[in-house]
């Protein structure tokens, strides 16, 4: 869990950003908007010093349910306030363990409320369309505790990308660089060496003198690979790499990345679109997942090749000269992702069975 701080203040009728001062180092937000109070606690007031807002942002369109002590922070419905949420209060960017370490010019001077806590929490959702029509692209819902208070913000993943490096930071890999992630399924298949070889020359600039990129490979239950691992990891890279085994935490490593390499697996495709991921398939198993190859690549969220040094290739111009092309790719992924297919599935499924059939718990978590 990561710590959060939450700053609010009153907004005037324009948007504004947070007063940085002249001098210092930009400090990075992990967002800000100007938020507008659409209800006080929809579900009925449930304590005499708390209220939950909900609220809508301008810039972002961003919905926001926040628990906040209406005692010595009164807030009503169509007020505005500017929302901010920092890794830290110091302009410096330096983190803060104890009171002591609060710089004496801090955020603290700029805004009128302010709450300490951890994000906890990161789920990839689908919305429906204001008008019934056709589902609109994925959001992110970041979910923050304060304690016992609460605070939900659902955006466009673009606009919550910041939360990106932190989750590179608990992961031990650099915050700025991009990242991509190859791996073969769970058993590890595919040529996952020959790759990691070439991406470990391609993602390093010669003439600049430094790494373009950064890779995280995942062996999956591959015992030949697994074996290897202690001599790629003792080989000595030009840039960032992390090598790991069988993963059970996927949606760590998948939303730290920018891009993934794998086989064409149906698992690991849905997962890469709901999080936005280009894909380079480099392989598939014939019959089952040799389908799902022209799914990825006919909708622009992918490109297939067996060829190593054709995928680190293309992963270095994603990484430098295409990285307009990366956007759009990404941007088509989120299109196809379907976060709540299984749901949706077992609803219909329902709904056809006959009235007298009764359904347990146990059945349907079995």
């Amino acid at each position: 869990m990561d710590p959060v701080y939450v700053l609010t203040r009153t907004a005037g009728e324009a948007h504004e950003s947070p007063c940085i001062p002249g001098g210092v180092k930009m400090l990075t937000f992990y967002f800000d908007d100007t938020f507008v109070i659409e209800q006080l606690d929809p579900d009925g007031k449930k304590f005499d010093k708390v209220s939950r807002i909900v609220a809508r942002s301008e810039k972002h369109g961003a919905l926001l349910h926040l628990d906040v002590n209406t005692e010595i922070y009164p807030m009503g419905v169509k007020e505005k306030f500017l929302m901010v949420l920092s890794p830290t209060l110091n302009y410096s960017g330096a983190p803060i363990t104890n009171e002591a370490q609060v710089e004496q010019k801090s955020l603290a001077d700029k805004f009128e409320y302010i709450m300490y806590g951890l994000l906890y929490k990161m789920d990839h959702m689908r919305s429906e369309s204001s008008d019934g029509g056709s589902k609109s692209p994925p959001l992110v819902e970041v979910y923050v505790s304060f304690g016992g208070l609460q605070m939900r913000l659902r955006a466009d993943p673009n606009s919550c990308g910041k939360f990106k490096d932190q989750l590179r930071e608990e992961l031990e890999m650099d915050p700025e660089l991009p990242e991509v992630l190859l791996m073969g399924g769970g058993e590890g298949m595919g040529p996952v060496k020959e790759t990691t070889i070439v991406l470990g020359e391609s993602l390093f600039d010669k003439e600049l003198g430094k790494p373009i990129g950064q890779l995280i490979i995942l062996c999956g239950r591959n015992k030949n690979l697994v074996a290897k691992r202690p001599t790629l990891e003792s080989d000595e890279w030009n840039i960032p790499v992390k090598i790991r085994g069988f993963e059970t935490q996927m949606e760590k490593w998948m939303g730290s990345c920018d891009c993934i390499i794998t086989k064409a697996g149906p698992g690991t495709i849905a997962e890469a679109l709901i999080r936005g991921l280009p894909i380079i398939l480099n392989d598939y198993i014939p019959g089952q997942e040799k389908g799902n190859v022209p799914y990825v690549v006919d909708n622009g969220a992918g490109v297939f090749t067996r060829s190593p040094k054709e995928t680190a290739r293309i992963v270095a111009e994603w990484f430098s000269t295409k990285g307009d092309e990366l956007k759009r790719m990404s941007e088509n992924a989120l299109k196809l992702a379907q976060p709540e297919a299984v749901f949706s599935k077992l609803s219909k499924t329902l709904t056809t069975l006959p009235a007298n059939v009764v359904l347990s718990q146990t059945s349907l978590t079995s």
